[in-house]
């Protein structure tokens, strides 16, 4: 049998309760507790542990009084995904991805501009040997902010998405040269003719049955010649949870948005509900939900697709992949 534990409840601080697990006969270990999102705390002992989101460990020894305040405000900081309930019966419907790239979009990420894409392109041109004459496909293009880019590398280009409003913006920036369509993922109206597929920001892992996230990965894998390469840009699920701003507001170009982000554990999804809003009136509601796949999850759907996965990178400037990495950049080849 494993060592004896028991759970116990905290005094209430601003409406929430802590849980914490004790763990009578095995040292604490953090780790386990940060990676799955669960428990934050334990008590060993006289001594109380919270382990913070700059990874290093808050301990007070345990007296007749309540928590500490370096305690209670680490406390405080770490449960607000886990803590906050009123998500969890929520339920994101199948085809979220159908309006949450509608007029609304530009507006709330109208930071994520052409200039940011650039370096972005150029890295995934260099880790893929992208050169003129190359056939190449950025799936789920968007309003085209890296093909700006590729162009300048004399490929030829084609941009698909499921979004008419984002494809409209595209066709106004680039070149009559490259082709832009509407497309499902799952179902790429394109012939075995690209020497590279694109994939950037995440445009990955929409669908909530993950037989059509795999139907998406075989249709990549079915559009490029023999030894064709891939790139995928990826959120690192292993990071995430740290990283992850539960409720925020911002302005933008006069509009005010509202963000409110959760992890589902069980669905193993990261989901976004966003509302904007301007002159105090609302314009509308989007919900964003992608399913978390780890290294070795989206590696073995790549390969049972047909793609074989040969470098990981962990952002942009080139640096190796690990679990605090802030992305995960995936590049290898067609293996049939």
């Amino acid at each position: 049998m494993g060592p004896r534990q028991h759970f116990t409840d905290c005094p209430r601080r601003s409406g929430q309760t802590i849980r914490i697990l004790a763990r009578r006969h095995k040292p604490f270990s953090p780790g386990p507790l940060r990676r799955f999102g669960q428990l934050r705390f334990s008590q060993q002992g006289r001594v109380r542990w919270c382990y913070n989101r700059r990874r290093r460990i808050i301990h007070e020894r345990i007296g007749r009084a309540a928590f500490s305040r370096r305690l209670t405000t680490c406390a405080r900081d770490l449960i607000k995904v886990d803590t906050n309930t009123s998500h969890r019966k929520e339920r994101i419907a199948d085809d979220w991805f159908a309006d949450a790239f509608g007029d609304l979009y530009p507006v709330v990420y109208a930071h994520r501009t052409v200039d940011a894409a650039a370096p972005e392109a150029v890295f995934a041109a260099a880790t893929t040997g992208l050169a003129g004459g190359h056939r190449a496909l950025d799936l789920c293009c968007g309003a085209g902010r890296h093909l700006v880019t590729l162009e300048q590398y004399g490929a030829l280009l084609t941009g698909a998405d499921y979004s008419p409003q984002l494809l409209s913006l595209a066709r106004k920036r680039l070149s009559a040269a490259t082709a832009l369509i509407r497309a499902d993922m799952r179902a790429l109206p394109l012939a075995a003719c690209f020497d590279v597929v694109f994939s950037f920001f995440t445009s990955f892992g929409y669908f909530l049955n993950d037989a059509d996230n795999l139907a998406a990965a075989v249709n990549m894998a079915r559009i490029l010649k023999p030894a064709g390469r891939f790139f995928m840009d990826y959120l690192n699920p292993l990071s995430l949870d740290r990283r992850l701003e539960p409720e925020s507001r911002r302005e933008s170009q006069g509009y005010i948005i509202y963000e409110r982000r959760w992890i589902d554990w069980r669905a193993k999804r990261v989901n976004k509900k966003i509302t904007v809003e301007r002159d105090g009136i609302p314009l509308g509601t989007t919900t964003e939900s992608v399913r978390l796949y780890t290294l070795e999850e989206l590696t073995a759907l790549l390969k049972d697709a047909g793609l074989r996965v040969e470098a990981a990178w962990g952002d942009y400037t080139g640096s190796v992949y690990e679990e605090d990495a802030a992305r995960m950049i995936l590049t290898g080849a067609k293996t049939t």
